[in-house]
């Protein structure tokens, strides 16, 4: 399975911040895009340095796997 759109981790902080959103929040609130928001406007970071998650993900690779299975 190929992905099409980079995953990244977020922060701890930013993990907290939604689940404390999430809560306390009425329901039907979106958590995660007020949290996003206020992320941004702030300037915090919101995922973990890059350079961290590719090494987390280093030794992982992707291969083509072709399944055979013998009926009697």
């Amino acid at each position: 399975m190929k992905r099409t759109v980079e995953q990244l981790e977020h922060t701890d902080e930013f993990k907290r911040a939604v689940e404390d959103c999430k809560a306390k929040a009425k329901p039907g609130t979106n958590c995660f895009a007020v949290i996003t928001k206020s992320f941004q406007d702030a300037n915090k970071p919101i995922y973990k340095d890059k350079k961290r998650s590719e090494q987390a993900m280093q030794g992982l690779t992707e291969r083509n796997v072709r399944i055979y299975h013998e009926f009697a």
